[in-house]
């Protein structure tokens, strides 16, 4: 099984396979679940099927889908509640019990962590009391994490902290005082495990990172359920079709590039760039919001089609300007010499690719 259904399903495959020798392990998703709103539904049947412990939700996650926390209650899913600040009685799916422990789990969002200490720790001590172990599902930023877990007042009422901001990743889980902060890696590409094991009252902390291969076999339950989405909402897929006849392309191909700039042809047809599309090929990922960054052809004309490599993906056109009057007239006005690094930034964005530098980018993908 592969294709656009199968990245979700790859991943719940992974998830099975991790979750055997382990019993207990707690099954969470720190939010992000859904690129656009229609599909929570799909991604809440997936968290059901695999029975999650707790899903927190991002902002983007209420914006995309108002309701999206009363359908994951309505699919059996558990949605970890905010911090509250206000001494209130918790529900029961704060707290999750394992080996005898008891876990109690929320989510903290900036604008609650930029919170006095004091006040966070009115409520991280109603959570203490109610559990061994206290978990935040944070939004609120590592730093604001590491001061969390340095103050007096809080940081010996926090163990763990997960870090949703995908901007930064940290391979290993960073110890401050005895909190261990954990990071998640982005994308929804791998799947992260977090363990924590208390020796004589001090815990140890460690931290692994599983790829979702595209090799993997899919989880069938949810590669059905993913399946039945994209037929029934076909505008989530891009499904290829006849090209346009050329001149309606809106830009002139790299081949028409290549009969006056051969040798800058040749050096651009090495990068990573002509391989866009084939990376969302072997990735499933086919998407109208992929293609915008990885396809010229999509970005001008707003349709898919298959055509050959080195024509399909990304082109000159898409960063020194569609080329057109350039190739008829060879004006050196009506092209792009020096891209500006803001045009780099709309796909290479803080998003898509944080660590993005446009200096060294400029540097790899040399080819005048």
């Amino acid at each position: 099984m592969g294709g656009q259904a199968g990245g979700l399903a790859r991943r719940a495959a992974l998830i099975e396979e991790l979750r055997q020798g382990r019993e207990g392990a707690i099954l969470l998703d720190l939010g992000n679940l859904a690129d656009v709103g229609a599909k929570h539904e799909p991604v809440l049947d997936a968290a059901a099927l695999l029975k999650y412990d707790g899903v927190s939700l991002s902002e983007a996650d209420v914006l995309l889908t108002p309701a999206v926390s009363e359908r994951a209650r309505a699919k059996g899913v558990p949605v970890v509640p905010q911090l509250a600040l206000a001494p209130t009685k918790p529900t029961r799916e704060l707290v999750v019990v394992r080996g005898g422990s008891r876990i109690a789990l929320a989510a903290l969002p900036r604008a609650v962590a930029d919170e006095p200490a004091a006040k966070l720790a009115g409520a991280l001590r109603s959570l203490r009391r109610q559990a061994e172990v206290v978990v935040l599902l944070s939004y609120a930023g590592l730093e604001a994490d590491k001061r969390l877990a340095r103050a007096p007042e809080t940081g010996g009422l926090i163990d763990v902290i997960l870090e949703a901001d995908e901007i930064r990743f940290e391979s290993q889980p960073l110890t401050v005082g005895t909190t261990g902060i954990f990071t998640a890696a982005r994308g929804g590409k791998c799947v992260g495990e977090m363990s924590v094991e208390f020796a004589n009252g001090k815990p140890t902390f460690r931290q692994a990172v599983h790829q979702v291969e595209p090799s993997l076999t899919s989880h069938p339950g949810v590669y059905e359920r993913m399946s039945a989405f994209l037929a029934a909402q076909p505008e989530h897929k891009s499904v290829a079709g006849e090209p346009l006849p050329l001149g309606l392309w809106g830009y002139a191909p790299a081949s028409f590039c290549a009969e006056c700039h051969l040798s800058q042809t040749a050096a651009w047809r090495k990068q990573a760039h002509t391989r866009s599309m084939q990376t969302l090929q072997r990735e499933g990922r086919l998407l109208p919001e992929c293609l915008a960054c990885h396809s010229e052809y999509f970005r001008m004309t707003n349709q898919f089609a298959l055509l050959p490599t080195g024509e399909d993906g990304v082109q000159c056109a898409t960063c020194h300007g569609d080329g057109l009057l350039h190739s008829v007239s060879s004006r050196k006005q009506q092209v792009f010499r020096k891209v500006p690094e803001d045009l780099c930034r709309t796909c290479h964005n803080q998003e898509r690719d944080p660590d993005f530098d446009y200096a060294k980018a400029r540097e790899r993908i040399r080819h005048w």
